[in-house]
């Protein structure tokens, strides 16, 4: 029929860009675009047809990082209703070690191997995207407990799998668990306290008093468990007192109006540092989704930096209702040992500029080398200066102004990987000749020789002089530091 099209796009990966396009229709002619994301929300994108009658628009990675299908419609911009609707798929990317997640029914159990805890190893990628279909193993720090399988050992489509856990022996049990498709070992870790059970026959009263201080707060299997009203603010766990550029730990709590937990929390939180805009802020660009298994609760392990010193506020609030915040003021102090620059994780690199490299200048661009799409942070010194992404051919660039006078340890951090640190040195001081001879002294017979000696700072790479308007290089003596000489021939006359 006259005037209709299709529109169409190819599948992606989560955080990757997908291109949409028409079929031929009319040159010239503005074309609107609605894309539908698997949680409803919708973008709309504008494209004009090119002289041979075909437009194409680009969704960015920003828009896809949320896994499912998508739906695509377009319309001319003159009409009306949206119609040719499509759709494309969005994966999920590789398993993130540092979002999967361990979670368990109960934190302590009988020792006596009567009791059974169930553990959840959920695998996402760096978005908390499910990655199914992958085959997990669970660790135990003690080989004596016993760990079977709950479910099969393949991760369902919500990227979990649920194991059963027993144990005769009482203590403490560290559980990690183990991407057999990756080889990857999560980054997460999940306690269990076996207590020693006690003995219902053992007296009680005069000299004898029984307290189990393991056991739940309330004994009656019966009473349902609370439920919880609407989220109404936030809760913030982290330390009130934290070193300046080292890796903290926060738990953020979504509570109700009876300050019970609100387990069935799935919104959006965002993180705010009014008081140090170069603070490293947890997951992806300080924005974090719950999911359904969390609970109401989440715990980023080593995810937050600091970098000014003295009292800051951490704040969070909802991305959609900015009156369900909270807030926690932490003191910010001078650290104590050696530096906390990370050791280099996966294959991100800094190419240029090179390790130990002397610049002159206080403006350094770096380039290197990552993951597709990776978001990046980049830190001096320990301290973060900036942010980048590594672009669909795996190169990033940065560049770093205002450097101070002296050694610089550069390095990038992306949401998984880590690269090598590099060493400069800034020195824009320009260098100053404190002496210049020339010998012999007085004229100079033509065609002799003469030695020209300058005095000036160590280390530099060579002075150059100009000879009868010719450069000539000199370098630095190897018997002196400082001095530089170089022999030449008087030039003839004519």
């Amino acid at each position: 029929a006259v005037g209709v099209f299709n529109v169409s796009s190819s599948d992606t990966i989560s955080g990757y860009s997908a291109l949409i396009k028409t079929s031929q229709i009319e040159a010239n002619t503005e074309i609107d675009f609605l894309v539908k994301k698997p949680n409803e929300a919708e973008i709309k994108l504008q494209a004009e047809t090119n002289s041979a009658g075909f437009a194409e628009t680009e969704i960015f990675g920003y828009n896809t990082k949320k896994a499912g299908l998508y739906t695509i419609s377009a319309k001319r911009k003159t009409e009306q209703n949206y119609t040719n609707q499509n759709s494309f798929r969005v994966y999920a990317d590789t398993l993130s070690s540092s979002q999967s997640i361990l979670s368990s029914d109960k934190t302590t159990a009988s020792g006596d191997g009567s009791e059974k805890v169930y553990l959840t190893v959920t695998l996402t990628d760096k978005y908390r995207n499910a990655i199914s279909n992958h085959q997990v193993k669970l660790i135990s720090s003690r080989p004596e407990d016993e760990i079977k399988l709950s479910s099969q050992s393949i991760s369902d489509a919500n990227g979990s799998v649920v194991f059963e856990l027993t144990s005769r022996y009482p203590g403490i049990s560290v559980y990690s668990a183990f991407d057999v498709n990756t080889g990857i070992t999560l980054d997460d870790r999940i306690k269990i306290v076996y207590f020693t059970p006690y003995d219902n026959n053992f007296p009680i009263g005069g000299s004898y008093l029984q307290a189990d201080i393991f056991s739940s707060d309330n004994t009656d299997s019966n009473v349902e468990e609370i439920i919880s009203g609407p989220v109404k603010y936030f809760d913030i766990t982290i330390l009130d007192e934290v070193p300046v550029n080292a890796a903290q730990t926060i738990k953020i709590t979504a509570r109700d109006s009876n300050k019970n937990i609100a387990k069935d929390y799935t919104g959006t939180i965002l993180f705010a540092t009014p008081d140090d805009e170069n603070a490293t802020l947890p997951s992806e660009d300080g924005e974090f989704t719950f999911s359904d298994t969390d609970r109401g609760e989440f715990t980023f392990n080593l995810a937050m930096t600091f970098t000014k010193l003295g009292m800051q506020d951490v704040q969070v609030f909802d991305s959609d209702d900015w009156s369900i915040k909270g807030e926690k003021r932490i003191n910010v102090i001078e650290q104590n040992g050696n530096s906390q620059t990370p050791d280099p994780v996966g294959t991100l690199e800094i190419k240029t500029p090179t390790d130990n490299s002397e610049l002159s200048t206080k403006t350094v661009n770096v380039l290197g080398k990552g993951s597709a799409n990776d978001q990046l942070k980049i830190f001096d010194n320990d301290v973060k200066i900036g942010e980048t992404e590594v672009d669909s051919d795996g190169v990033f660039t940065f560049t770093a102004t205002t450097l101070s006078e002296g050694l610089h340890v550069i390095y990038a951090k992306g949401v998984e990987d880590v690269s090598t640190s590099i060493n400069i040195t800034i020195d824009s001081t320009p260098p100053v000749i404190d002496s210049f001879t020339i010998n012999p002294e007085g004229e100079i017979e033509t065609s002799s020789s003469y030695k020209i000696t300058i005095q000036s700072e160590p280390n530099l790479r060579a002075i150059q002089v100009r000879i009868n308007g010719m450069p000539e290089q000199m370098v630095e003596s190897s018997q002196e530091q400082g001095k530089y000489e170089a022999t030449f021939l008087a030039p003839q006359i004519g």
